[in-house]
């Protein structure tokens, strides 16, 4: 159950932090957020994720490392970066995912499995 709650916040703050990437591209409800993303100087922006996401994120993140280790929380925060890249994309970008980017998709969360396998068998 540990390791459950561990993917999932996890995921969770990189969400936050490509949600927060997003909007300092100006990508995150254009439409909705048009008159913020034109009004607000650059800095302004920046010092809004940094307290709105960043420090959010960051302790989620540590809070993951702390409870499972870096032998797990190390390789479940990469593969959630790639599967919240493969997501943006689809979403910001309307990139359509064909079967090949299915089956990577699938290499790498059975290879993140054995990496962590690997890396929690040998711990003392």
């Amino acid at each position: 159950m540990l390791f459950i709650k561990t993917i999932l916040l996890l995921a969770f703050a990189q969400a936050l932090i490509y949600a927060g990437v997003c909007f300092l591209s100006g990508q995150l409800l254009p439409n909705t957020l048009a008159s913020v993303h034109s009004g607000l100087p650059l800095w302004i922006k920046l010092l809004l994720f940094s307290l709105m996401v960043s420090v959010p994120a960051n302790l989620i993140i540590s809070k993951g490392f702390r409870e499972t280790g870096p032998s797990f929380a190390g390789v479940v925060y990469v593969i959630c970066g790639i599967i919240g890249s493969v997501i943006v994309s689809v979403l910001v970008d309307g990139v359509v995912v064909r079967w090949p980017t299915g089956i990577a998709l699938a290499v790498m969360i059975l290879s993140a499995w054995f990496t962590i396998v690997s890396l929690r068998s040998t711990l003392p």
